[in-house]
């Protein structure tokens, strides 16, 4: 594993206890000022947008276990993680559990590692094919 891999791999780490301890000052040092981010319904999502759903508490991410984390260096300074979570969470009061996929593009700024994209689906059972 290489050093920016072993940089990115802790960033995630960071990541993930930021939004489960709803650290609002943590997320906003860890996401670009020119986030881009799709959600579940397709919708998407600014930095301001994503804060201030912590903030608010309409968003309280209770689990975020990862099972799978892979990555691919872009370039210098730019890493794309791909990670499989077992995910749990609160939203707009409605409990909710899933398998997500996470895919991130982190962008290293000013010496500091920030996601600058992301997109998250849900992971369903593959659907046997019909012979």
């Amino acid at each position: 594993m290489t050093r920016v891999e072993e940089e990115v791999l802790a960033c995630e780490a960071q990541l993930r206890r930021a939004q489960v301890a709803a650290d609002v000052e943590a997320l906003d040092g860890m996401l670009d000022d020119e986030l881009l981010f799709s959600g579940l319904d397709g919708a998407l999502a600014s930095k301001a947008d994503d804060l201030a759903m912590h903030r608010s508490g309409r968003l309280r991410i209770t689990r975020m276990e990862p099972l799978e984390i892979r990555l691919l260096t872009l370039g210098e300074g730019v890493v794309a993680a791909s990670a499989k979570m077992d995910a749990a969470a609160v939203m707009e009061g409605a409990t909710v559990e899933a398998l997500l996929r996470y895919t991130r593009v982190w962008r290293k700024r000013d010496g500091r590692w920030r996601v600058a994209a992301g997109h998250m689906s849900a992971v369903t059972a593959p659907t046997p094919s019909a012979s």
